[in-house]
């Protein structure tokens, strides 16, 4: 198996941004497996942990800056 480490680190970035700009239900199903594990104590495990978290981000923090600003 060969890995792209350029693409591989433009999927994560995109992935991130994807979510933090709002939709993370795109980026779940653009970036995203069969199993999603997280591994913040404060989401659940699951895609939908995912979703529910990082749309409530947005709307709780519209303004919030990304740490993917600069990427």
């Amino acid at each position: 198996m060969t890995h792209d480490l350029a693409a591989n680190k433009q999927n994560a970035i995109d992935f991130y941004r994807t979510a933090y700009l709002g939709d993370p239900a795109k980026a779940v199903a653009l970036y995203v497996g069969n199993k999603y594990i997280q591994h913040n104590p404060a989401v659940k495990d699951g895609k939908q942990g995912f979703i529910d978290y990082f749309t409530e981000m947005a709307e709780d923090y519209p303004e919030i800056p990304t740490p993917l600003n600069n990427c």
